[in-house]
C-alpha cells in the first residue's frame, strides 16, 4: 500500500487523470484480444479452405456454348453461386447450387450464348462457394486469361 501512496504523491496534479488512463488501458486490451481472436479464426479459415483453380474450357464449334471447368485442389467447397461479369448476352445454362466439390473433384459450368452473337472468350465467371466451416470465398476466373492466371479467393464472411 505504500508504493501505491508513493506513486499518488509523485502524479501530484496528474491523479484526477489516473482513472482515465486505466480505462484507456483496459480499452486496448480489449482491443488487442480482439484482434488475436480474428487473426486466429483467419488463420483456421486458410487451413481448412478450398482452392479452385481452372481445369479446361471448351467452345462449341458453331461458337455458341462454352463448357467450362474448374478443379478443387483444396478442402471440400460447396458452390453457392455463379454468375457472369461483363457480359449482358451470355447466361448460365446449367450449374448445380449447393454442389460439394471434393478435393481433386471436377465442377463443370455450361454457358450459353443469347442472340445471335458467337461466342468469345472476354468475361469473368464469378463463383461463390463456402468451405466445411461457413466462410464464404468469392473467386473470378477471367475466361481468356483462365489458363494463365488463376486469381486467388477473396475471403467474403466468416461463419
Amino acid at each position: 500500500m505504500d508504493n501505491f501512496a508513493e506513486l499518488l504523491e509523485l502524479l501530484g496534479p496528474y491523479e484526477a487523470l489516473l482513472p482515465f488512463a486505466l480505462f484507456g488501458v483496459v480499452i486496448l486490451m480489449v482491443l488487442l484480444v480482439f484482434l488475436i481472436k480474428r487473426v486466429q479464426k483467419a488463420n483456421k479459415a486458410k487451413k481448412v479452405a478450398p482452392y479452385l483453380v481452372f481445369h479446361q474450357m471448351q467452345i462449341s464449334p458453331l461458337g455458341r456454348d462454352l463448357y467450362f471447368k474448374i478443379r478443387n485442389i483444396g478442402d471440400t467447397a460447396k458452390v453457392k453461386s455463379v454468375s457472369i461479369h461483363k457480359r449482358a448476352d451470355l447466361k448460365i445454362n446449367r450449374f448445380y447450387k449447393d454442389y460439394e466439390v471434393e478435393r481433386g473433384k471436377v465442377y463443370g459450368i455450361f454457358v450459353e450464348v443469347i442472340g445471335n452473337k458467337r461466342m468469345d472468350t472476354n468475361f469473368e465467371i464469378l463463383v461463390t462457394y463456402q468451405d466445411k466451416i461457413g466462410n464464404t470465398y468469392r473467386q473470378a476466373f477471367h475466361v481468356e486469361k483462365a489458363e494463365k492466371e488463376g486469381k486467388v479467393a477473396k475471403l467474403v464472411t466468416y461463419a
